[in-house]
C-alpha cells in the first residue's frame, strides 16, 4: 500500500510569506512553558566535610607515594615523624 502524502503547506494562509503571517500577529503566540528548577539539599551543600576532606587527602598522599614508588621516582622512603600532635 502506498504512502498517503501529506501536504507540506502549514495552517490559515499557507500561502502568505511569514514576514507577512508575523505582522499580521494571529499565528504567532508566545510559549506557554514555564522552567521550574528545584535544587536539591545536595546540590546546595558547597563544602565536603571536614573529616571527609582529611580522608580524601590521606588517600590521595598514599595513591601518590604508590605511583611513585612503582615508577621508581621516590628517592628514598619517608621517615614518620617522632612526635605526634594531638588535636583538640
Amino acid at each position: 500500500m502506498p504512502k498517503v502524502k501529506r501536504s507540506t503547506k502549514s495552517g490559515p494562509g499557507s500561502g502568505v510569506s511569514l514576514a507577512d503571517q508575523i505582522l499580521q500577529g494571529d499565528s504567532v503566540r508566545a510559549s506557554g512553558r514555564v522552567k521550574n528548577r528545584t535544587r536539591t539539599h545536595e546540590e546546595e551543600q558547597e563544602y565536603v566535610d571536614e573529616k571527609l576532606s582529611r580522608k580524601i587527602l590521606q588517600q590521595a598522599r598514599i595513591q601518590q607515594d604508590e605511583l611513585q614508588t612503582e615508577l621508581g621516582l621516590a628517592a628514598e622512603p619517608k621517615r614518620q615523624p617522632a612526635t605526634q600532635l594531638e588535636s583538640q
